[in-house]
């Protein structure tokens, strides 16, 4: 398993969190009369989604686990193999619809969902990055079994 990429990946996660948290806070009404401001914590919000799509992606073929038949179902086929914990895949399955939103969907985006993410669900990536990191060291530590 290419450990060093996956860590890559975690550590662009972690900086896009960042800095989501580091944006000066704004009251929904304030944040629904800047458009740069959404502009710009959609596409951090994407890039998060996407980077633990492609997290997710990667684990699945280096373990050889099944791909699932949909981009969705990632997060699903990862908490089957103990890759994250299952009450983890409840909360970040949306992220798919989520992120699929902001990249094809965008005429439709709810600026009110997207702050509530910004603002309540920063948590779900970070939980994400933790577990993948968890599940890398016991691989690393000689824990294979556990996928």
């Amino acid at each position: 398993m290419d450990t060093q990429k996956l860590r890559v990946r975690l550590r662009k996660l972690n900086d896009t969190v960042k800095d989501l948290r580091e944006l000066p806070r704004q009251t929904l009404e304030e944040y629904l009369q800047d458009r740069q401001r959404q502009a710009v914590v959609e596409r951090w919000l994407q890039i998060g989604a996407q980077i633990c799509i492609d997290t997710g992606a990667s684990l699945i073929a280096e373990l050889g686990l099944k791909a699932p038949d949909e981009l969705s179902n990632i997060f699903t086929t990862l908490g089957e193999a103990g890759v994250i914990p299952k009450r983890l895949t409840s909360r970040i399955v949306g992220i798919t619809r989520f992120r699929n939103i902001l990249v094809h969907e965008y005429l439709t985006i709810d600026p009110v969902i997207v702050y509530e993410r910004w603002t309540k669900g920063l948590g779900d990536f970070d939980d994400f990055g933790r577990a993948i990191i968890e599940f890398i060291e016991k691989q690393e530590s000689g824990g294979e079994d556990n996928a």
